[in-house]
């Protein structure tokens, strides 16, 4: 996952990453060269926009502080984001964890950025039990995100899928979930989540977020 990161690959929002020119990646180090911290930031060649891709320096404030405004100064004048797009490292969450990483959004905003509250992510630990199951659904192969996708259909038309991604480290995500507007209201959506976190626990999940 690091060397994906530093190489400015992700196996999600790849395409995303395709845009974006080299990153850089520079670390933080004490007098005994123990690193303290790391980040990472790039420009998009299309309209010359900056990223500030990742940034862990265990939320600690002078260290936070000091590698945005190091980023900021790289970048120089232009439009600036922050944690726009999941990386390798994050597995597929986009954007900054707000609850976990208080330090890090205090000091994005003191710094001029403006937080998007556009996602929500839950965890559970596999197997969730007492779940309904659909009776029949088609799985298939997907490449963006690697995974599995689940689909229900009845008369030739789908009504629900699902999209999970291929576990790593025991751990995996499921992307998306649905039921289309005719087919709410019959528990598909339901079956179709119990269905899908079986089979994220048969590929070797132990934890799951969505």
């Amino acid at each position: 996952m690091l060397a994906e990161v530093l190489a400015g690959r992700s196996p999600v929002d790849s395409g995303w990453w395709d845009e974006l020119k080299a990153p850089v990646t520079e670390v933080i180090c004490d007098e005994t060269s123990t690193v303290l911290g790391a980040f990472s930031y790039a420009t998009r060649s299309g309209d010359g926009a900056g990223f500030i891709l990742w940034l862990h320096c265990r939320e600690d404030q002078v260290l936070t502080e000091a590698l945005i405004t190091r980023a900021l100064d790289q970048l120089g004048q232009r439009p600036v984001h922050a944690f726009e797009f999941a990386s390798a490292l994050t597995l597929g969450l986009e954007g900054l964890s707000a609850d976990h990483r208080p330090v890090t959004r205090r000091a994005l905003e003191a710094a001029g950025f403006t937080g998007c509250n556009l996602w929500r992510y839950m965890r559970a630990d596999l197997p969730v039990t007492g779940l309904p199951h659909v009776a029949h659904c088609t799985v298939t192969d997907c490449q963006d995100p690697p995974g599995k996708r689940l689909e229900v259909r009845e008369g030739g038309e789908s009504l629900s899928e699902a999209t999970i991604g291929r576990p790593t480290a025991g751990f995996g995500v499921l992307w998306w979930i649905g039921v289309t507007p005719a087919a709410r209201g019959r528990g598909l959506g339901l079956a179709l989540l119990g269905s899908a976190l079986d089979l994220l626990k048969g590929l070797g999940a132990i934890e799951t977020i969505l």
